[in-house]
């Protein structure tokens, strides 16, 4: 399945994606989160469990690990995924009170 990885967020220490197929459906949700050590911590919520069953999830980590993390790998230890199957339930702004 070809992806589109949308950056949504960034700052000085972290990123967060949603990853698209190519009917522009919403697959994933990919939080980044890097360490002075050079190591990264991330969080991908599998939202579309028909196209990322279990025995897929290794392959779409290290797409990720290709696509957005030249300088670290899984292989070298430096970066560790925590996978969730998930549902967005919306977008919640804060009202001034």
């Amino acid at each position: 399945m070809a992806l589109n990885f949308v950056r949504t967020l960034r700052t000085a220490t972290s990123e967060r994606f949603v990853l698209h197929s190519e009917t522009g459906k919403d697959t994933a949700a990919l939080d980044l989160h890097y360490f002075p050590d050079k190591r990264v911590s991330a969080t991908l919520v599998i939202l579309d469990e028909r196209a990322f069953p279990e025995q897929k999830v290794p392959e779409l980590l290290r797409e990720i690990d290709e696509k957005l993390l030249p300088d670290v790998s899984i292989e070298e230890g430096k970066v560790s995924f925590t996978v969730v199957h998930g549902t967005i339930v919306g977008t919640f702004v804060p009202h001034p009170g």
